[in-house]
């Protein structure tokens, strides 16, 4: 049987006992912080597809090196009777509980609830943490040329009792997009929780545009910071949006202005979208 190499942009392997493939997502400088070498790797790989079940037909099996770990199942081939999954590599070290779940999934069409606890185990295993790849933070400025984003930002926190303790948070304008095509959409803020960032987009930073409504985006991003976003099991479990899940829109009514800050983006869209 031929190894599986992770060390290319994507490698592939086909047991000879199962019409199971096997792909390793992602380069070698990523693969070289996990502690498994090849040949673990397919053991772990051989023993997840033993331990499955007649609900699980794995046609297959992909595994990234990513911040997050997670693990999802899709559902498109399961009219045929069979299914491909995606997971972190930190799943392999649990071949027999993620069959099981990945079994649960595909009989009930979600991931059963401890599910979520096996995913946050993982996550805090010294070997995972150390597998996960850095990024170089972004350099922020919250002066921009109209706005300067810190009073917003301090007003934010202080309706936000739940980031006492927090890790110090940082904000500042993004860059401005380089000329093209009319946008359809547009993404007002970004919360880097990896970073402990926010970033604005800069079309806000405009003189016609309200402080109460640079303020709101601002609240929103800290938002996930006070109620981070629930990992897909957990979502698909409890029946909730990710990001924007039941405790979030909690903290995000305290707003003072939120329904006239949505009513000015929601009319001036086409305005912020020239900017």
């Amino acid at each position: 049987m031929t190894l599986p190499a992770p060390h290319g942009q994507l490698d592939l392997w086909l047991p000879p006992d199962a019409e199971v493939s096997l792909r390793f997502l992602g380069r070698a400088p990523a693969w070289s912080r996990v502690p498994l070498d090849r040949v673990t790797l397919r053991q772990r790989a051989d023993e997840l597809v033993a331990f499955g079940s007649p609900a699980l037909r794995l046609r297959s099996l992909a595994i990234h090196v990513r911040r997050r770990v997670d693990v999802r199942l899709d559902p498109s081939g399961q009219h045929r009777g069979v299914s491909e999954a995606t997971m972190h590599w930190a799943l392999l070290l649990e071949p027999e509980r993620t069959a099981r779940a990945l079994a649960a999934a595909a009989a009930r069409s979600r991931f059963p609830p401890w599910t979520a606890e096996l995913l946050d185990e993982l996550a805090r295993r010294d070997d995972v943490r150390r597998s996960l790849p850095s990024r170089r933070l972004m350099r922020l400025a919250p002066q921009g040329r109209f706005t300067d984003l810190r009073p917003l930002f301090q007003e934010g926190i202080g309706l936000l009792p739940e980031l006492n303790g927090h890790s110090p948070l940082r904000i500042g304008w993004g860059r401005r997009p380089p000329a093209g095509p009319r946008r359809r959409a547009i993404r007002l803020g970004s919360a880097r929780l990896t970073e402990n960032s926010i970033v604005i987009h800069p079309a806000l930073d405009d003189p016609g545009v309200p402080l109460w409504v640079t303020g709101q985006v601002v609240f929103h991003e800290l938002c996930h910071f006070a109620a981070p976003p629930l990992d897909e099991v957990t979502a698909s479990v409890a029946g909730e949006h990710r990001l924007h899940h039941r405790a979030f829109r909690a903290l995000e009514e305290r707003y003072p202005r939120l329904d006239d800050a949505r009513r000015w983006i929601a009319d001036n869209l086409t305005f912020l979208l020239s900017r």
